[in-house]
């Protein structure tokens, strides 16, 4: 998957496979989660968000089913 770099203080990219709903967030400390089950529209949100962290913390985390690959 292809992540794109964003401006965020707590993840440094973001990713999205389309065909099986994966958003894949690799975090400033290294770490990749992916969460499962998310809409499209979650990901084009997050990455539009103001505050990419403020809107993870509020839409993404704690929402969707997850695992830490790396």
């Amino acid at each position: 998957m292809i992540r794109k770099n964003v401006k965020s203080s707590q993840m440094k990219s973001v990713g999205y496979d389309t065909g099986n709903k994966v958003l894949e967030i690799e975090m400033t400390d290294g770490a990749i989660v992916q969460y499962y089950d998310v809409p499209k529209r979650e990901f084009e949100n997050l990455v539009k968000a103001d505050s990419i962290g403020k809107f993870y913390h509020r839409f993404i985390k704690g929402k969707y089913q997850y695992q830490q690959v790396i």
